[in-house]
């Protein structure tokens, strides 16, 4: 039997118009809209199916007359529309007891659309006579195998691929509909193998080997880089209690006194 678990989040704001002890300023308003939500199944012992999705959507007009202290031509009313939407599906599972498992693909689009005018000439605006559009999208995904040789994490192995391909358009009106002053289209692929070993012989430090290799290709152009890292990490009060942060936080609050800092152990 499986555990299905969900999450359902939306929130919403709009003012439609400003008013001023001189009356209301017109058109001008903030319409907002944002949804998440996620779904998650669990099954077996050891795996796990989730998926989200995000909308973060709004609708601006501000620069009216009375917004601004002087009027005049370069005094703009603005007409900003956002909208953004994702979904993305994840695998998450322990295939044996030494391999695990992690897997995401998504798809997200981006719209803006801006449309401007000055204030003095709202006929212009109207008409969206100077409109400005941009377009996205991108699809990504990623997988990812650990192989635990040894308990404890002492030694390790995470390897992986990533990948990534963008879809850009953007016009832009200018006094000159429907004919744009330009038209930009572009897509960008990004395909990014990896592989890391990881090694723990002491619970005091952490010994890291990577390797990364970038294949990039944008407006027809390739691209190619591979980067090999070395480092490590310290833990000098590894198996002990000794809350070091906490240490920390006191020295500051002592040498540098404000108000309003608390400490949580």
């Amino acid at each position: 039997m499986g555990a299905l678990t969900y999450f359902l989040d939306i929130a919403t704001y709009k003012k439609d118009k400003y008013k001023t002890p001189k009356g209301t300023i017109p058109y001008t308003k903030k319409d907002q809209q944002n949804i998440f939500a996620r779904l998650d199944y669990a099954f077996g012992d050891n795996h796990e199916i989730s998926f989200d999705f995000t909308q973060d959507k709004s609708d601006k007009t501000s620069g009216w007359y009375s917004s601004y202290y002087n009027q005049n031509d370069w005094s703009n009313i603005y007409n900003n529309k956002y909208d953004t939407k994702s979904g993305f599906l994840t695998y998450e599972g322990k295939i044996s007891d030494i391999f695990l498992l992690y897997s995401n693909v998504g798809l997200v689009k981006r719209k803006f659309d801006m449309t401007y005018g000055s204030n003095t000439k709202p006929e212009d605006f109207f008409k969206k006579q100077t409109n400005v559009i941009y377009d996205e999208e991108a699809l990504q995904g990623e997988i990812k195998g650990t192989i635990n040789w040894l308990e404890d994490d002492k030694l390790r192995n995470i390897f992986g691929l990533q990948y990534k391909k963008i879809n850009i358009k953007s016009t832009n009106f200018a006094y000159k509909v429907p004919n744009p002053i330009y038209d930009h289209d572009k897509t960008e692929t990004n395909i990014s193998p990896f592989a890391q070993i990881e090694a723990k012989p002491t619970p005091y430090a952490l010994f890291i080997a990577r390797v990364r290799h970038d294949s990039y290709e944008t407006a027809g152009k390739k691209m190619k880089a591979t980067s090999p890292n070395i480092g490590i990490s310290i833990f000098p009060f590894a198996n002990t209690e000794y809350n070091y942060r906490q240490d920390i936080a006191k020295t500051l609050i002592h040498l540098l006194p404000h108000k309003g800092i608390y400490l949580n152990s």
